[in-house]
């Protein structure tokens, strides 16, 4: 279970981020919701400890998650960012590089399977080989995505999730297996358990 207390990150110029308090549990999908630049991303990176918070504290099964204790969390976290910064390999090596990660030993990267998830993103095969500067970062983000039911993690956090119907299905599927899902957006158009506005 992920939760937050009181918790604010630091913003732009000594702001903070307007408080969260919100419990995450087994099988829920939470939006944060807010215009950009209120510290959505940032909340995002202090659950895995790559960001302190500025007030409050988050807790994943009960124990405090820290600098120090990040590292292990994060064992337990799959993370989609917004954009995808290497623009220098091909879609197929950023898969790859993702499945063999530290944190998600035990998966593997079976090139059928992907394809499976794709076919329910919509995402064409050709996408495979393509160098990731010719993919549109959206595009990019949902084919991280399509990788979240390989990785098999508890946590699941995805920063600006695409409001479309087939991502919605794929992380609703992995809400109704027992993943907590937190993710942000500026505008919410598709269901959620919990809404969160900052």
């Amino acid at each position: 279970m992920l939760e937050f207390k009181n918790v604010s990150v630091a913003l732009s110029q000594g702001r903070r981020s307007l408080p969260v308090t919100v419990v995450v549990g087994r099988g829920e999908m939470v939006c944060v919701c807010g215009p950009q630049g209120s510290g959505k991303t940032r909340l995002l990176m202090a659950v895995m400890g790559l960001e302190p918070v500025a007030e409050g504290y988050i807790t994943v099964d009960g124990e405090l998650v820290s600098v120090g204790s990040a590292e292990y969390f994060r064992n337990l976290i799959a993370y989609v960012p917004q954009h995808v910064p290497d623009q220098t390999m091909a879609v197929s090596e950023l898969c790859r590089m993702v499945i063999d990660l530290k944190a998600h030993h035990g998966a593997k990267l079976a090139k059928e399977a992907l394809m499976e998830q794709w076919r329910t993103l919509n995402l064409e095969p050709s996408l495979y080989d393509l160098p990731l500067k010719e993919v549109p970062q959206e595009m990019l983000q949902t084919i991280l995505i399509s990788l979240l039911p390989l990785m098999n993690r508890p946590i699941i956090l995805i920063d600006h999730m695409p409001q479309t119907h087939s991502v919605y299905e794929l992380v609703s599927r992995l809400a109704q297996d027992g993943a907590e899902i937190l993710y942000t957006c500026e505008r919410q158009a598709v269901p959620c358990d919990k809404l969160i506005n900052i």
